[in-house]
């Protein structure tokens, strides 16, 4: 019963990761404003190819890392991640 699970747990969890155009749409922005956004409040950065990648401090709970479906890592939000990132554009855009 463990590997179904563990497979499930992943399918779930899978469908619930966004990427990062996705994320923007949801949150009412375009995909490189809002990656703009991230990098200037350092939640995330380039690595030496240019690949994003979370900072160590949001690595687990706003940001994870999976293989996507050509093996290559790529960065994913959590729900906490857009919880929180709603929640900060948002007052963002109040006190601006």
């Amino acid at each position: 019963m463990a590997p179904k699970a563990a497979y499930f747990d992943e399918l779930v969890e899978r469908n619930t990761l966004t990427n990062f155009r996705d994320t923007a749409k949801m949150l009412g922005k375009h995909q490189k404003q809002f990656i703009n956004w991230l990098l200037e409040r350092r939640f995330i950065y380039r690595d030496s190819r240019g690949a994003i990648k979370p900072r160590a401090a949001y690595a687990n709970t706003y940001f994870t890392i999976k293989d996507n479906r050509q093996g290559y890592p790529q960065t994913l939000i959590t729900p906490n991640g857009r919880s929180a990132f709603q929640l900060l554009l948002g007052d963002e855009e109040v006190s601006a």
